[in-house]
């Protein structure tokens, strides 16, 4: 009899954990076809022609308030900590990830273009990884009319020359943009290669992770019809980590345009996300042009929502 009331609680036991699994499992999941929802319902609207700032607003103050809510559904089930979310943003691990960005941008002259980019990055060993970016771009133009299809494939190979034994790391890498798009319109209608230096930086004492990159981009053939790109891009982006999982990213961003008497330009977007899951991250990022309006890099503003994993 004893027996049987043992194996009885132990059998109700296991089974109540599974229901928990399951329930928790289903919230994680509600939790992402929400945010796959929301996204899709963003870009039929920002592809309207007629949105304006205010709507952007508008949709910037919605994509906070689902970022506040939406991880609740998951956050019983896991439970993120700083330190596993900070081996996963470490380039410096061999990981494969992967990010999916759907970013909205008008330009100086108002034409608004709309980018679903996905972009997978995996390792080969312990100090080589490939990125590759196959992004798809639609266009409405002020004039009238719209382009929509592939735009220009971005393949960049890291080597990792070394690393502190407090975990900071500094890359060589080599950047590539291939005139892959479907259209003229949707590309730059030039390949480059930009021979690139990055780093990533822990600064314990304010809770920051930085990633340093610095980056000059050369024209290796193309469509003759179109000018020659050269620019050179020094990014300083900083992560804040906050509580529960919370964090502000910020990226300022100068380019000088070497055929344009090394005219500058400086971006700048802010991000606000979370980790649901010390894997996964949910996120929107705002961003305008400071200085150096109607350049080859400004633009009015631009805003982005994605996620990304950690495999």
């Amino acid at each position: 009899m004893t027996q049987v009331i043992v194996c009885f609680s132990y059998n109700a036991s296991l089974i109540s954990s599974r229901v928990v699994q399951i329930r928790e499992y289903a919230a994680f999941l509600l939790a992402q076809n929400c945010f796959a929802v929301f996204v899709q319902e963003l870009t039929l609207k920002l592809r309207n022609s007629n949105v304006r700032r205010k709507n952007v607003l508008r949709v910037f103050v919605i994509a906070i308030s689902f970022l506040i809510v939406s991880p609740g559904f998951a956050e019983d089930a896991t439970k993120p900590t700083q330190t596993e979310a900070a081996k996963n943003l470490d380039p410096g691990r061999p990981k494969t990830r992967l990010f999916v960005r759907t970013e909205f941008k008008e330009s100086e002259s108002g034409d608004k273009t709309t980018v679903i980019d996905p972009l997978y990055d995996f390792p080969i060993g312990q100090r080589f990884s490939v990125r590759l970016q196959t992004p798809f771009v639609n266009k409405d133009f002020v004039e009238g009319g719209s382009e929509g299809g592939n735009g220009d494939i971005t393949a960049r190979f890291s080597y990792k020359a070394t690393t502190t034994d407090a975990g900071n790391s500094l890359f060589l890498s080599l950047e590539t943009k291939w005139d892959t798009a479907s259209d003229a319109e949707l590309g730059g209608g030039k390949n480059l290669v930009a021979p690139t230096v990055f780093g990533f930086v822990k600064i314990p004492s304010l809770g920051l992770f930085s990633f340093p990159l610095f980056q000059t981009f050369f024209t290796v053939g193309g469509d003759d019809s179109r000018d020659d790109v050269s620019f050179s891009a020094l990014k300083l982006p900083a992560m804040k980590k906050l509580s529960h999982g919370y964090y502000l990213f910020f990226e300022p961003v100068v380019l000088w345009d070497h055929e344009r008497g090394e005219q500058s330009t400086g971006n700048f977007e802010l991000e606000f996300g979370r980790f649901v899951k010390p894997s996964m991250m949910l996120y929107a990022r705002p961003g305008t042009t400071l200085w150096g309006d109607n350049t080859s890099f400004s633009f009015k503003y631009n805003f982005e929502v994605g996620f990304r994993l950690f495999m």
